[in-house]
This record gives structure tokens, sequence and C-alpha cells, in this order.
């Protein structure tokens, strides 16, 4: 296994860190579609920006853990938020909102 201190390792973990922060950039907020969220569901949409898990989600918001992996469940299954695996963390990424025309 390659070490942390590899010159090679190292400019890749830059690339990837540039990367999460594109991504953070292009994908616009979602907007609430027609009021059709609900006040938890509204702030834990808000975390979903590749930077917070769940248990981070949970404690800002001062629900379960449990409350917040349900409530990202029914966001995926609407097509709203993704999950994505970034430096060993699954953190939630808002989907590009599609325009009904």
């Amino acid at each position: 296994m390659a070490d942390k201190t590899d010159p090679l390792i190292q400019r890749l973990d830059a690339i990837v860190e540039r990367l999460d922060m594109l991504l953070i950039c292009l994908v616009p907020p979602l907007a609430d579609p027609k009021g059709e969220l609900g006040k938890v569901e509204s702030a834990i949409l808000g975390f979903c920006d590749m930077q917070h898990t769940c248990e981070d989600i949970a404690a800002r918001i001062g629900k379960s853990k449990h409350h917040v992996e349900v409530t990202v469940s029914t966001l995926r299954k609407k097509g709203m938020v993704r999950n994505v695996k970034t430096n060993g963390r699954l953190v939630y990424l808002r989907s590009p909102v599609r325009s009904s025309g």
C-alpha cells in the first residue's frame, strides 16, 4: 500500500479535493418544488453539500441519526439527493433541479 508521504499520493489527494470543490460549485441549490418539502426535509436538504455526514446533520438540526437516515432515504427516492463517498466518509449531495418543460 502506498505511503501518504508519497508525492504521487499527495498530488492525487489534492486533485480529489479540487474535484470535490468543483462539484460543490457546479451543483445549484435545490429549490423546494411547489412547497412539497416539510421543515425537517428542507433543513436536511440544506446540509446536502458533500460536507456533512448523517451524524453531522443530526447534531446540527437536533434530530436522531436514524431520523436523518430515513429522511435522506426519502429525499433520495424523490431524486433530490445522492450519496457520495469522499475521503472515506459517506456524505450527501443535492441533485440538480430538473425543469419540467
